[in-house]
């Protein structure tokens, strides 16, 4: 694809760096680009106490680039590169078994194809109205076309020849209901006897018609396949009178945590996946009686190749700069500024290596900003669904996506053939992964943006932290040494294994959590071991979803661990944190919260202090109030410990908020916020050994109620209450408005 749109946008090749490390930057414009660095101090200019929103870094100049439009390539295949030998065959057979998910789309897709000199020489396809048939070069062998189209999701056996020194080709192919029946084919003699793969630099292509190189060298798929392909092999014969040997075969159920494909038939035509394509599926003999493709790797043996799939956008580098080695931890931006546009790129900078640690840790969600990375949900997924009472409006950055659609695609969309995306990049522009990006339902910020929030309060309380993000916990051990307090975002739904065992040591060590979010540690995640860049979540049969895993496909590929809902693992977030998924809806008044017997204690008066009425938490910047957007509450049946203290819960919610999916045995009637008492948020307090705590408010809008009124509120001094609880600190000191203390050690 050619980007043509005057936006100027970009990305980095990584989501957080240390001091002294080079940040890539890789930009889309049209003509001269300044670029320099900035911190982000807040994502919403309502709250004015953290005016400037954007400060230059002055440590860091300012230097000016040429840019000009790029280009992305989308859609998966396997190339194989070094096959020239094949030219000396005087007949060649291609062997697969098929499964199209959309043949007859009106488009051409290809099954195998060699290419030469930037041009098809021989391929496989599915014609535009779903018969197979060969080409050779741009025209179809005269003739070579099957009568009857091949099956929609439905695994077939394809074979096909095609003998230039006999000047003909064929195909056929038999479906497999439940015994292999020859269904149709083709036959038919090609227009010339000349071989078509005269020449040198011959490309193989398994899931695309041809293989052309860029003037930047990068290989793209021409006509590429939904569905997918699995024990694809070739044969040669030398001459006529000789017999056909193998020359590949390539087994998809090896490697299959990497982007390689194996050839065992000997001759060591290896290839490489472009686009990653989705691996660990069932192929055409999986019989069911095994869903862990490591128990039964032979029944997993294909890939499922969509014309939608990138990896990454591929392109050149604009800019490079280096991060001052006495850079603060916290949350900044690549700025680019050319001719009267301009894109902030958000990055994290985390604390240098062997310097002192600040008592805070700001953990970043950066699996889920990536989950929703460039989410195009509207009406149809909250109206339709009975679960919004808002409009969907979308903003100027959901608009900016529209001219760039190869880069949709999150978590939470389906491919074109109507399967589940379950990988997610960070390499290509995210246009909602930006400080001045507004939530379309609720018309403010959500994800990132709200996050802001809670890092420009603690600025304003004047509490020095550190950033973390999600990929560096779920890669370093011992990342959360050392630190007293460890704060969430505002919506931490995806998590590693890894992520949560870290957290689970920290508190064992004595470490405090605030969980100021809601719908957290739900998703089970991985990050992939060799392209770090790629999240990977299998939804499974259960959990609110937007698509559900195919049969026996629930295992992720890249970690072999069984993907769904952490709940179904017996690591359900009312465990960790003491509370856990309960409901989401969207209205125009979210409630806040009343005390409970527990929160009116003389025990727990110094979580309220400052805070007089029993209800607290009803306004906000996200539907105007504290408890909304997605709630979690506690529930002892699924794991809250009984030792926990309740000390709120939610007002009562509308009919717009339904029961999570996962609580509903049986549909019936009451389901929703109006009538079942289980659709709430909870506050609780958590006491773990070894004097490690829990803070955990179960609501995605507590960060925007805690900015609300420049962080003058109730929600503001109950977080504030437990932070300094937590930090251990004995003596408050405020100004007027009770929200600048200054701290002494106890």
């Amino acid at each position: 694809m050619n980007l043509t749109s005057r936006d100027l946008v970009g990305y980095c090749d990584r989501l957080h760096y240390r001091p002294s490390e080079e940040v890539k930057i890789y930009i889309h414009g049209n003509g001269p680009v300044a670029v320099d660095l900035a911190s982000l101090h807040g994502a919403d200019e309502r709250v004015t106490a953290s005016v400037p929103l954007v400060r230059k870094v002055a440590a860091v100049p300012e230097q000016t680039v040429p840019t000009s439009p790029q280009t992305s390539y989308p859609g998966s295949f396997a190339l194989v590169d070094d096959v020239d030998d094949l030219a000396q065959f005087a007949e060649l057979t291609f062997e697969m078994w098929v499964y199209a998910t959309n043949p007859g789309n009106g488009r051409r897709q290809g099954l195998l194809s060699l290419s030469t000199e930037n041009a098809a020489a021989i391929s496989l396809e599915i014609a535009a109205d779903g018969r197979l048939e060969l080409r050779q070069g741009p025209e179809q062998v005269s003739g070579c076309r099957c009568q009857a189209p091949i099956p929609r999701k439905n695994w077939v056996r394809v074979v096909a020849v095609v003998s230039p020194s006999r000047g003909e080709a064929t195909i056929e192919f038999s479906t497999k209901l439940p015994l292999p029946r020859k269904i149709a084919g083709g036959t038919a003699f090609a227009r010339t006897a000349s071989h078509p793969l005269a020449g040198r630099d011959i490309f193989l292509a398994i899931g695309a018609a041809a293989v052309k190189a860029g003037v930047d060298g990068r290989k793209r798929g021409i006509n590429t396949f939904n569905g997918k392909l699995e024990e694809v092999r070739v044969f040669g014969r030398a001459k006529d009178n000789q017999p056909s040997r193998l020359l590949a075969s390539w087994d998809f159920s090896l490697q299959m945590n990497t982007a390689c494909i194996t050839d065992t038939s000997g001759a060591g035509r290896h290839g490489i996946l472009v686009n990653a394509p989705t691996r660990a599926v069932t192929g055409h003999d999986w019989n069911g009686d095994e869903v862990d493709f490591r128990y039964v790797p032979s029944q997993y043996g294909a890939i499922h190749f969509h014309d939608d799939d990138l990896e990454e956008a591929g392109w050149e580098i604009s800019a490079t700069l280096i991060i001052p080695d006495d850079l603060h931890s916290g949350v900044y931006a690549i700025r680019l500024r050319g001719d009267g546009v301009g894109d902030n790129i958000p990055i994290f900078v985390l604390p240098k290596q062997g310097d002192p640690k600040a008592a805070i840790a700001f953990l970043a969600p950066t699996f889920t900003y990536q989950a929703y990375a460039n989410i195009t949900l509207g009406d149809r997924d909250y109206s339709e669904a009975g679960i919004s009472g808002l409009k969907a409006v979308p903003v100027a950055r959901d608009l900016q996506l529209q001219a760039f659609p190869d880069f949709e695609g999150s978590l939470y969309e389906k491919h074109s053939d109507g399967s589940g995306r379950c990988y997610s990049s960070f390499k290509r522009p995210i246009f909602n992964f930006r400080a001045d990006h507004r939530n379309p339902i609720l018309d403010a910020p959500r994800n990132f943006g709200a996050d802001l929030y809670l890092t420009s309060w603690l600025e304003q309380i004047s509490q020095p932290y550190d950033v973390l993000t999600d990929h560096a916990l779920d890669t370093e051990p011992g990342l959360l040494d050392g630190y007293k307090v460890l704060i969430t975002g505002s919506h931490p739904e995806y998590w590693s294994g890894r992520m949560l065992t870290a957290v689970e040591q920290f508190l064992s060590r004595g470490g405090k959590v605030m969980y100021l979010g809601g719908n957290g540690f739900y998703w089970v995640t991985s990050q992939d071991p060799v392209r770090p860049h790629i999240i990977e979540c299998r939804r499974g049969y259960s959990g609110i979803r937007t698509w559900e895993s195919a049969p026996g496909e629930v295992h992720l590929n890249s970690t072999g661990e069984h993907g769904g809902l952490w709940r179904y693992r017996g690591r359900a977030p009312n465990r960790l944190v003491g509370v856990g998924m309960a409901s989401q809806g969207w209205d125009e008044q979210a409630p806040g919260y009343t005390k409970t017997s527990a929160g009116k204690a003389p025990e727990y008066a110094w979580v309220f202090a400052g805070v007089e009425s029993d209800d607290f938490g009803n306004a906000g910047f996200a539907m105007n109030g504290a408890s909304g957007d997605e709630i979690d509450r506690y529930d002892v049946e699924l794991g809250s410990p009984a030792n926990a203290v309740v000390l709120g819960a939610s007002q009562g919610h509308s009919h717009f908020y339904k029961l999570a999916v996962e609580d509903v045995d049986m549909i019936t009637d009451g389901l929703d916020g109006t009538s079942d008492n289980r659709v709430r948020s909870d506050i609780v307090l958590l006491e773990w050994d070894n004097s490690g705590k829990v803070f955990s408010v179960g609501s995605i809008n507590w960060a925007a109620s805690l900015a609300w009124n420049n962080f003058d509120n109730t929600v503001e001094k109950i977080t504030r209450n437990i932070l300094l609880r937590f930090l251990e600190c004995r003596e408050v000191e405020t100004n007027t408005r009770d929200s600048d203390p200054k701290l002494a050690p106890q």
